[in-house]
């Protein structure tokens, strides 16, 4: 593969990472979008579009957690191997020497003993083209840096491409407040895809602790794009970081709004974490498209007629509880105060889930974090 060099109007191949188990949803977001060749590979999917299609793609999708931007592979066989395929990107071009950056690496190679140590490799080679055209070079900002260089590597190879996104697209802007167990906003952004929701039919998350579920559904009914209230993607200290395109796809994307019909419910039983829920729904624009209410989900019964449950409830890890005894509760409630509607639990406790006696018409592991998750879809008699 030839070195890549800053330049705006061309396609290029690019890379979107997610979760395990979201690449479809990932790869079907980017069609939806106008993604060309779109390829699912283990938690990433590759893509080809132009600048303009990356800064829409760090704007509009949910359920990618970055999306990167390859400027160099090689074959490495040792430590030198890969200073010297580092050297012959030319770092310049691409940022400024008063630019921030840091170096991330992952994979494993049997030159390094630590992804760390070959991180500091490639830092070295971008350091030693930035003093040897400038004479001096930028500074590591391991915080909050304006350029990262993501590092892949294999027993043989290295590929190098620059994050478009800087932070983790998951950190949407909006969350104020977190509860015990906070989920990812991508996680329960692809959850809501997998079970179907298109912002047509009532939702109900009635363990919604700070509130993650019904934000990031109304953001799908809303069809409002997450990105927009990031303050900051790396992208922008490019050197071919175009103000004008990115302010136009800025512009298209709002317009692309609109208000969702269908009611979204959020309960949970304890007040305080009504509240955070509530400071975060603000944060994002949506607390008025959501009804919360301080209410005990064993017991209650169906908000309107038909609709779309979605939970996560308590696994017995971070959050004790007796989990048999509340799926066996819960799966009572299901059948005796929600008939016409579908019910989806995302959960670790395997065994649990076994046990409460519901009907499982479909089950779909994920990772909650680093939790083995099944996400099971519930039938409910009519």
């Amino acid at each position: 593969m030839s070195v890549v060099v800053p330049g705006a109007g061309r396609d290029e191949s690019l890379v979107a990472k997610t979760l395990f188990g979201l690449e479809g949803v990932l790869a079907d977001e980017l069609r939806l979008l106008g993604a060309k060749d779109v390829k699912t590979v283990s938690r990433a999917v590759t893509f080809v579009g132009d600048l303009g299609f990356m800064y829409k793609a760090n704007l509009m999708l949910t359920t990618a957690l970055r999306v990167l931007r390859p400027i160099h592979e090689f074959g490495v066989l040792t430590k030198e191997d890969l200073y010297r395929g580092s050297l012959e990107v030319a770092w310049p071009d691409w940022f400024s020497p008063d630019s921030t950056f840091v170096v991330r690496c992952s994979g494993a190679h049997p030159a390094f003993t630590h992804s760390g140590f070959a991180a500091l490799v490639v830092k070295d080679a971008v350091a030693d083209s930035f003093r040897k055209k400038f004479g001096r070079r930028p500074d590591v900002g391991k915080e909050n840096p304006d350029i990262v260089i993501d590092v892949r590597l294999t027993p043989h190879r290295a590929y190098l491409s620059l994050d478009s996104s800087g932070h983790s697209l998951h950190r949407r802007g909006y969350r104020q407040e977190v509860g015990a167990a906070p989920m990812s906003e991508v996680l329960a952004a692809g959850i809501l895809r997998l079970v179907g929701y298109r912002g047509d039919r009532p939702l109900l998350d009635p363990m919604c602790g700070s509130g993650t579920f019904p934000i990031e559904a109304a953001l799908q009914a809303d069809r409002m794009a997450p990105g927009l209230f990031r303050d900051k993607f790396a992208f922008q200290s490019w050197s071919d970081y175009s103000e004008d395109l990115h302010a136009k796809i800025e512009e298209s994307v709002l317009k692309k709004g609109r208000e969702g019909l269908a009611p979204i419910f959020g309960w949970d039983r304890e007040a305080y974490m009504l509240v955070k829920a509530r400071k975060n729904a603000e944060a994002a624009v949506v607390d008025e498209r959501i009804q919360w209410k301080r209410q005990t989900f064993i017991g209650s019964e169906k908000p309107t007629e038909r609709g779309l449950l979605v939970v996560n409830p308590p696994y017995n890890i971070k959050i004790q509880a007796d989990t048999e005894a509340l799926y066996r509760g819960m799966a009572e409630t299901l059948h005796r105060g929600y008939s016409g509607w579908e019910a989806w639990i995302l959960s670790a406790d395997r065994e649990a889930l076994r046990r409460a006696g519901w009907d499982i018409f479909k089950r779909i592991p994920l990772k909650n974090g680093d939790l083995d998750c099944d996400l099971v879809g519930i039938r409910i008699p009519e």
